[in-house]
């Protein structure tokens, strides 16, 4: 190491250039989404409140009277625990480099957070959105997200290209993120998931259908638009083929809850229900990790690798439990043959019948 550096890296630090020196050293093995939330939590929170203060400077008293000015200005439990883990890590490396005597953040006592209950929705939650709000723009999204379990992100992340109608299967491989930058936020498609994780879903039939209508309505949509980004192959998108934003679905679905009289859930209670439903109907915790995407069995069980004959067995599942509902929301009437399978699924415990 030069001599320069050597000196540059003292217990004379002030405390926001090591920050931005430890992330200069981390950022490469961090998600974008990570970095850009470090980013934020230092130039919004963190350096401001300890302005011209040096490493050596911070005291276990100073970071605590910290965080509970955080708490008496409104900031969330889950806010406050999130920076003050960033926090924690930065002065972390320099603890190890000897640079201080120990990690004020350490010390550092939060309330305790408790989570909420899981909310799910039921039988008549869901044929009210789909029977009440069958002209919104947005339920194609929402159903898609119940019937096949998706995060938000991956929803509208998900391009054409990795739906195959044909076969009735899905890939996740990609989600959409947002992020503030030089002022503006930014949407982009990273090609990865929450976990890092590829995984292939096989679709249940009504999720098929609603895909189906989804590429109807956007063929519509693209004739009557004159700015179509033609570029984005997004299977949710606006108006004009652009991001549709995670701000306007959350706003949609938490204003049709509210009507509903269910305002206790939010647009990732679709995915509990699924998960619930799924859990409930096969029993099989390990499997359902992979159709979700979890990286431990542990959050699976919240809810209460698989092989391709398994994610049928979810798929069945699901379309026991939502086709017909959701098949009214489509204006649709089921065959009897379509009939008859979920009558023999919801007989024999989803099993497939293929």
């Amino acid at each position: 190491m030069k001599k320069e550096t050597r000196k540059k890296l003292s217990e004379e630090m002030l405390f926001s250039e090591w920050n931005q020196y430890w992330l200069s050293l981390v950022q490469y093995r961090l998600r974008i989404t990570t970095l850009k939330r470090y980013e934020e939590a230092f130039d919004a929170i963190i350096d401001p409140a300890f302005q011209g203060k040096r490493i050596c400077d911070i005291s276990d008293e100073m970071a605590q009277e910290f965080f509970n000015q955080l708490r008496e200005e409104g900031i969330s439990v889950a806010r406050c625990s999130s920076v003050l883990a960033i926090a924690k890590l930065s002065l972390d490396y320099a603890l190890n480099r000897k640079l201080i005597r120990y990690n004020p953040f350490a010390l550092v006592q939060l309330p305790r957070k408790f989570k909420k209950k899981t909310a799910i929705l039921y039988d008549d939650d869901i044929r009210k959105l789909f029977e009440e709000y069958e002209t919104n723009p947005f339920l194609p999204l929402f159903a898609v997200i119940l019937l096949c379990g998706l995060r938000i992100g991956e929803a509208l992340g998900l391009t054409w290209n990795k739906v195959d109608l044909h076969e009735k299967t899905v890939e996740i491989s990609q989600q959409l993120i947002s992020y503030r930058e030089n002022g503006e936020q930014v949407y982009r498609i990273v090609p990865y998931t929450k976990n890092g994780e590829v995984r292939i879903l096989c679709l249940p039939e009504i999720a098929a259908e609603w895909l189906i209508r989804q590429k109807e309505l956007q063929e519509q949509m693209k004739r009557e638009s004159s700015q179509w980004d033609t570029d984005m192959n997004l299977v949710f998108s606006d108006e004009n083929g652009d991001f549709m934003k995670y701000h306007q679905a959350r706003y949609q679905f938490k204003k049709i809850m509210d009507e509903i009289g269910r305002s206790d859930v939010t647009l990732h209670s679709l995915r509990h229900t699924a998960a619930a439903t799924v859990l409930y109907t096969t029993g099989d915790i390990a499997a359902q990790q992979r159709f979700l995407g979890h990286r431990s069995a542990l959050t699976s069980r919240r809810y209460g690798d698989a092989t391709l004959e398994a994610q049928r067995r979810f798929a069945d599942a699901i379309d026991a439990a939502f086709a017909e509902i959701c098949a009214e929301g489509l204006g649709i009437e089921l065959t009897e043959e379509i009939k008859e399978r979920l009558r023999r699924i919801r007989e024999q415990g989803a099993t497939s019948y293929d």
